[in-house]
């Protein structure tokens, strides 16, 4: 007699408990409904486990160990529990995967029904950090809140206009569908100019089969392969062809074959992420939830350290607007407290000439105007860390820009 395998059950290595999903699960990641550990299933544990089932009745009396919820993971070094490696000659033989939305609806299907009639509740991941998805080596990175940025900035109007051609050429409606875009780079790959180093995340309401659908229709193809047991797709027939991937259930990733396969490494914990970067890292968290961020790596022998900002090893550059107020911040760490001292005068010694500056300039800015903008301004220095906050009233500011009286 044939024996089937309708579910998979194991158990979450932070609070045990007992999850029971659809084999058709494997490979995919969720989350626990009790402390909200991310899981994966491995693939190839559902076969694992049929074929112990099956032979159950003739190993009865054996002392037969227990199937182990551990035998689908493995630990790392840093003791976070992540995916265990699947051998390479196992993606020779897995068959190729098509790339139909009705696959993506039905496993969607299966997990409200495992979470209906178990109660496991087991959901895809949506709380896993972006960040955690850039590679480590990346100087820059760039956040826009963009539905804040839509707001602010009040660029509905201009989207309306653009937003039934969007849709129908990318199947993405760009008002609603996104919520916020991350930029990352490795500025030395970088400048080959040829993408490389280069990564796009866009984290919202996104479906990559009805993208690859709908940008077919434009005459473009693209040849899906796997990595890691994640499927991307890359566009054919372009000079410099780019790779598109979703990460998480809400991250579709945009770059180069190179730089999507860094960033499923980064996103499996294969690799460290940005969030691992002692430069950046400490300086994101403090700014991430803002309007709009920038964070600069730079490493020695950088341009921007010789002569203007010898020692200059991080810049956190970050903008928020409130009431009419737009809040500049820019955060710069040092090598030593004494080169964040030297540049902490020359920052004061430049805000002190800036009223000669601009009456010097042939720009059509008015200093009055411009002191009546700027509302508030501040700069400090906690030993390496020098910091520069401004605050802008807007209107003023935009009267000052166009020479008003």
């Amino acid at each position: 007699m044939k024996t089937t395998l309708e579910s998979i059950r194991f158990a979450c290595p932070s609070c045990q408990q007992v999850h029971r999903v659809p084999a058709e699960f494997e490979g995919r990641k969720g989350s626990c409904s009790s402390c909200k550990q991310v899981l994966r299933v491995r693939r190839g544990v559902a076969e694992l486990y049929r074929s112990r089932s099956s032979s159950s009745a003739s190993r009865a009396g054996e002392g037969r160990r227990e199937d182990s919820p551990e035998d689908a993971y493995a630990w790392s070094s840093d003791g976070l529990r992540r995916a265990a490696p699947r051998p390479s000659s196992r993606r020779a033989s897995t068959p190729p995967r098509r790339p139909v939305a009705l696959i993506a609806a039905l496993a969607l299907c299966g997990a409200g029904f495992a979470a209906a009639v178990t109660g496991a509740a087991v959901s895809l991941t949506r709380s896993s950090d972006p960040l955690a998805s850039i590679p480590r080596d990346m100087d820059l990175v760039v956040q826009a809140d963009y539905q804040s940025l839509l707001d602010e900035l009040e660029l509905l109007p201009l989207l309306e206009q653009q937003r039934a051609l969007v849709q129908e050429s990318a199947a993405i409606d760009p008002v609603d569908d996104i919520e916020r875009i991350y930029v990352a780079a490795n500025l030395t790959k970088a400048q080959g100019g040829d993408g490389e180093g280069v990564l796009v995340l866009i984290q919202g309401d996104l479906d990559l089969w009805a993208l690859q659908a709908a940008v077919e229709q434009q005459a473009m193809k693209f040849e899906t392969r796997d990595y890691c047991g994640t499927s991307y797709l890359v566009a054919q027939g372009l000079p410099k062809p780019f790779a598109l991937c979703l990460l998480q259930s809400d991250l579709l990733a945009v770059g180069t074959e190179r730089s999507i396969q860094d960033a499923i490494d980064a996103t499996q914990g294969a690799t460290p992420s940005i969030l691992d970067n002692p430069d950046l890292a400490p300086s994101i968290v403090g700014v991430r939830e803002s309007l709009l961020w920038c964070a600069v790596h730079v490493p020695e022998g950088s341009p921007l350290t010789e002569g203007l900002a010898p020692g200059l090893r991080s810049l956190v550059l970050s903008a928020d607007h409130e009431s009419g107020v737009l809040n500049l911040v820019s955060s710069a760490r040092f090598d030593s407290e004494r080169e964040a001292h030297a540049a902490q005068g020359q920052l004061e010694q430049a805000f002190s000439g800036l009223d000669e500056q601009l009456l010097a300039s042939p720009l059509p800015i008015r200093p009055a105007a411009l002191g009546e903008a700027l509302v508030g301004k501040s700069i400090t220095r906690d030993e390496q860390t020098l910091e520069l906050s401004v605050q802008i009233d807007t209107a003023q500011a935009l009267q000052a820009a166009q020479g008003a009286e």
